[in-house]
């Protein structure tokens, strides 16, 4: 299997991801928050780790070997909080809400309580072209997993 198919069976295809993930994935410069949203993102929606850094690596040209340890980082911390609640939280494509990040001993899918549904696709971030362009590149490169 190829890293984007990989990626999209577990996410859902690039074009309905929320339009900030896109937009951080594709778009901007790597800034802390913003990597940490995008792996909590990653996690919670059930990507390893291995694809979260190697997904980034290809979409993202300002990509660095700091930036790719923040991933790492975050990861190996909520892989071993199971007794925490709240970790962070993250927008679950399966059930189209934002919800915690939990430790394994509570509740894995407990939906955050005010939120506003963020809009998805390419349309509104402001670089679609580059990012199709992008995705098509990548798709021809059939990088695996």
């Amino acid at each position: 299997m190829h890293l984007l198919d990989a990626v999209e069976s577990l996410v859902g295809q690039f074009d309905t991801w929320p339009t900030y993930m896109l937009k951080i994935l594709f778009c901007e410069d790597p800034a802390y928050d913003q990597l940490k949203r995008y792996a909590a993102f990653c996690y919670g929606n059930g990507v390893p780790i291995s694809w979260c850094v190697q997904l980034y690596v290809e979409c993202n040209c300002k990509c660095t070997f700091a930036v790719t340890q923040v991933f790492r980082e975050v990861y190996y911390v909520w892989q071993r909080s199971g007794y925490k609640s709240h970790l962070d939280s993250y927008f679950n494509m399966h059930i189209r809400k934002f919800v915690y990040l939990n430790g394994w001993y509570h509740v894995p899918m407990e939906v955050l309580p005010q939120q506003v549904v963020p809009q998805s696709g390419l349309e509104h971030t402001g670089c679609r072209l580059q990012i199709l362009e992008k995705i098509q590149h990548l798709r021809t490169l059939n990088l695996p997993v």
